[in-house]
């Protein structure tokens, strides 16, 4: 009886969740931008990366509910931020260079003159900025919905399991070098395929965090990934 009580009472949180409509716009709208992304770049669409992209956006929303109501609406309006901002940047970029950019060209004044040129030569395109509908869908529902949901722990707790657990599946289909090339990021198109672009954004900013070959270990530690590259460069050429 304890575990049908459970679950009904699961049923029910997530169904409480459902009915809120700003947490729906929120959800569904970041996920969209997510498919939007790859159907204006590489318009290639894996049902893992998709997979992952939701769990993702789900993730996010589960640390929502650590928050005040009357503050949550920020806490939605500063997450898209960051998930438009990775939208928005990688779309020019690929206009420019036909990939996805790295953080660490954030960094220097590169990636500043690659969106200069871009300007001048006219890649930046009006597809480029659709991502921000999500701000404009957020203050309209927002304004309408006058439901809130209490902060609740075990809300969270359910919404970031859902998230862990789709984020699971879709990391454990194929393909088999999906693993690889996530760990290395040697090919940031496939990344972006097969993680979606808020997990290879993020991928991106751990691995560019990383020491880089010029300390002790530089010479071994770039031998070996040179190797490497090689090694599955040939398997692919087979």
């Amino acid at each position: 009886m304890k575990k049908l009580n459970l679950g009904k009472k699961f049923l029910n949180d997530i169904k409480s969740i459902k009915n809120n409509p700003v947490i729906i716009t929120f959800i569904l709208g970041n996920f969209l931008n997510a498919i939007l992304l790859k159907a204006f770049t590489t318009g290639k669409f894996l049902f893992r990366a998709m997979i992952i992209d939701f769990g993702f956006v789900v993730g996010l929303t589960a640390l929502s509910f650590l928050i005040k109501p009357k503050r949550r609406i920020h806490y939605y309006y500063i997450a898209s931020l960051f998930m438009v901002a990775i939208c928005v940047i990688n779309s020019i970029y690929y206009n420019y260079y036909a990939s996805f950019v790295s953080a660490s060209l954030l960094a220097t004044s590169v990636f500043v003159k690659d969106v200069g040129d871009a300007v001048s030569e006219f890649a930046i395109k009006i597809t480029d900025w659709i991502y921000l509908w999500i701000f404009i869908g957020l203050f309209i529902v927002n304004k309408k919905s006058k439901k809130e949901l209490k902060p609740n722990k075990g809300n969270f707790v359910k919404l970031l399991l859902m998230g862990v657990i789709s984020i699971g599946i879709g990391s454990s289909m194929p393909p088999e070098y999906a693993w690889s090339r996530f760990i290395k990021l040697w090919n940031r198109v496939s990344v972006v395929n097969c993680w979606g672009p808020y997990v290879y954004q993020i991928d991106d900013i751990v691995q560019s965090l990383k020491p880089s070959f010029n300390n002790i270990f530089g010479y071994d530690e770039a031998l070996k990934y040179t190797k490497d590259y090689l090694v599955e460069y040939s398997r692919e050429k087979m």
